[in-house]
């Protein structure tokens, strides 16, 4: 039996709070486009605005 070898695979994420949790992690959107920017990527994949401290 042949083993083929695994390949790897690189990748990375992004994390980010709103600092609710006392955490200090913390993101500050200063100008409407990252406030609209900010709307746009947590709306695609599905996640709510109210975890990101924009009110849902």
């Amino acid at each position: 039996m042949i083993e083929t070898p695994l390949r790897k695979i690189d990748c990375h994420v992004h994390l980010l709070g709103d600092g609710s949790s006392g955490s200090g992690c913390w993101l500050r959107m200063r100008t409407l486009v990252q406030r609209l920017m900010a709307r746009i990527i947590v709306h695609e994949p599905g996640l709510l605005g109210m975890w990101m401290g924009f009110g849902g």
